[in-house]
């Protein structure tokens, strides 16, 4: 009986504390600023730090952190920017050239509990990267899509029409 509880007390400690990078994706935007997102689940209660890294296949140099805010590398100081979009930390690297090419990782880490860091990685190459688009539209701007969701709603309610009645 006290192992099953041993068992289903590290069951629980681990689902209120888990913390899983689920998706990366990286586009260019139209003034040729790479952007990065970090998808993540999170049943974590508190802040999360991170880091961003670039391996350029030289050396590995800090973009943007928390984590390490005093080595972030000085040629990122000002053009890296970050920012946590719903389950999203978004890293947008302005001026994007050759030169920045590499393999980003993104590292997560809980300001409390006992997760670890987790990381994942994501290979870009300037002009091999799709350009940002209507799902970062309505990533940005969710009221765009509710007001798409409630017209179509509106509609089928008979509450708005197309066109006249006769």
């Amino acid at each position: 009986m006290k192992q099953l509880l041993i068992v289903s007390v590290l069951a629980v400690l681990s689902m209120t504390e888990g913390l899983e990078i689920t998706n990366m994706y990286a586009c260019i935007n139209k003034t040729n600023d790479l952007r990065i997102d970090c998808t993540y689940k999170t049943t974590v209660t508190g802040t999360i730090k991170y880091e961003w890294n670039l391996n350029n296949g030289k050396d590995t140099r800090v973009v943007a952190s928390t984590i390490h805010s005093n080595q972030i590398d000085a040629s990122f100081k000002k053009r890296a920017q970050t920012n946590f979009v719903d389950s999203s930390l978004r890293l947008t690297l302005t001026g994007f050239s050759n030169a920045d090419d590499g393999a980003y990782t993104c590292h997560l880490h809980p300001e409390t509990g006992t997760v670890k860091y987790i990381n994942k990685t994501i290979t870009v190459k300037h002009g091999n990267l799709p350009t940002c688009g209507a799902p970062g539209l309505m990533q940005d701007s969710p009221q765009v899509l509710i007001l798409i969701l409630s017209l179509g709603a509106l509609h089928i309610l008979g509450a708005l029409s197309y066109g006249s009645q006769n």
